[in-house]
């Protein structure tokens, strides 16, 4: 059976832009992830979302030029802090007048 922790939306704010103007205010991102986890059918959390969300706000503390380097970024931090090896991040980003949003999406699924 698979079973996947998903994090809808998740809005922050963050330094980010190819050229340093872009960069000069902080531009509100929204981040969803979705990670595979064990199932259980014990009544135990199997992954702590909150947790998740608190370091996701703590890497949009630090600039960066790339919503690729972002998502690569919390891929990491996923593998490392968290251990889920497999999971879909996308980062959303409003910078083109007339369009909802670009994204950037990063599974390893």
């Amino acid at each position: 059976m698979r079973a996947s922790v998903l994090i809808t939306d998740l809005e922050v704010k963050t330094r980010i832009g190819v050229s340093p103007e872009e960069r000069a205010t902080a531009q509100r991102l929204l981040i969803s992830i979705e990670c595979d986890v064990v199932h259980t059918s014990e009544d135990r959390v199997s992954i702590d979302y909150a947790h998740v969300a608190e370091r996701l706000h703590q890497l949009a503390e630090h600039e960066r030029e790339t919503l690729e380097k972002f998502c690569d970024d919390i891929g990491v931090m996923l593998v490392k802090e968290f251990g889920s090896e497999h999971f879909t991040i996308e980062v959303k980003k409003f910078v083109i007048p007339g369009a909802a949003s670009v994204s950037y999406r990063l599974s390893t699924k």
